[in-house]
C-alpha cells in the first residue's frame, strides 16, 4: 500500500494491520452505500472521524497503467475536487488517495446526511418543491461560471443535504472556460434524466430558468444550445434502455 495523494494516518494504519483484504475490510467496518463491478461506497469512522471510502476496483493493467501516470479516475477526482473548492463550489473535501493492491481508495469528507437529487425524485416526485430544482440549475450555473464542465450531471450525481447541494463524482471534471459549449451536454444530461423520469415542465423550467439566469442567458438560448447534445444523449440512452419517459425539450 502506498499514499499517492494527501493524507490520512490513522487508516493508513489501520489498513496495515488488517489481514483480510481491502474489500473484506471495508464490508465488515463500513456501511456500505454503493457495490458495482466497478466500484464501491461505504461510510466509516476513522478516530471518530466520519469519512466516505470509495474504491475503484482493479480493471487491468491498462487502469494500473493510468494510476502510475496520475490519470487514474480516483486522482483526477481528488485533483477536481481541490480545484472546485478553490473555486468556492460545494464539493467533498478531499483527504487522500491511497493505492492498495491493485486497487484504488479515495478518502473524503463524509457530507451531513441528505440524499440524492434521484433519491429524493424516486420518494418524493412532484411534490419535491420547485426551489429544489432551481438550486439545481444555480449549482450547475455556478460551476459553468467558473469555468468548469462536470462531465456526468445526472441527478445521482447531486446531493442534497441541510438546504445545500453538492456535487460528486467529480472524476470527469474539467476546465473549459467559461461559456464554452461542452458546458451544455451537462445541461443536456440533466434534462435527460428528467425525461427518463417522466418529470413535468415544472420541474424543467424551474431548472432552466434559475441556470439562464446564473450564465447571464435566456431559457431559449440555453434550450437550442442543449439541444444537439440532448438529442445524442437520448439515441445512446434509448440504445442502452429502450423508449422511456417523455419528451420534455422539443426541437
Amino acid at each position: 500500500m502506498r499514499v499517492v495523494r494527501g493524507d490520512c494516518p490513522a487508516l493508513v494504519a489501520q489498513l496495515q494491520e488488517q489481514t483480510l483484504g481491502l474489500m473484506p475490510w471495508c464490508s465488515q467496518r463500513a456501511e456500505t452505500i454503493k457495490d458495482t463491478s466497478h466500484s464501491w461506497v461505504g461510510y466509516v469512522e476513522i478516530d471518530g472521524t466520519p469519512v466516505c471510502l470509495k474504491v475503484f476496483r482493479a480493471q487491468g493493467p491498462l487502469q494500473q497503467f493510468a494510476a502510475r501516470l496520475g490519470r487514474h479516475r480516483a486522482l483526477r477526482s481528488f485533483a477536481a475536487a481541490g480545484h472546485l473548492l478553490k473555486a468556492d463550489l460545494p464539493v467533498p473535501q478531499p483527504i487522500a488517495c491511497l493505492q492498495v493492491g491493485a486497487d484504488m481508495l479515495l478518502v473524503t469528507e463524509r457530507l451531513p446526511e441528505g440524499e440524492d437529487l434521484l433519491a429524493l425524485w424516486q420518494s418524493q416526485g412532484e411534490q419535491l418543491p420547485a426551489m429544489i430544482w432551481r438550486e439545481a440549475g444555480v449549482l450547475l450555473g455556478q460551476l459553468h461560471r467558473a469555468g468548469f464542465v462536470h462531465g456526468d450531471c445526472k441527478w445521482s450525481n447531486i446531493y442534497r443535504a441541510q438546504d445545500s447541494h453538492y456535487l460528486l463524482d467529480l472524476e470527469a471534471v474539467a476546465r473549459v472556460g467559461a461559456g464554452a459549449a461542452l458546458q451544455f451536454r451537462d445541461v443536456a444530461r440533466f434534462v435527460l434524466n428528467a425525461e427518463d423520469m417522466g418529470a413535468s415542465q415544472r420541474i424543467l423550467l424551474a431548472f432552466l430558468s434559475a441556470y439562464a439566469s446564473e450564465v447571464d442567458s435566456t431559457i431559449d438560448e440555453v434550450s437550442a444550445a442543449t439541444l444537439g447534445y440532448l438529442k445524442r444523449l437520448r439515441l445512446r440512452h434509448e440504445r442502452k434502455y429502450g423508449k422511456r419517459g417523455h419528451i420534455l425539450l422539443q426541437g
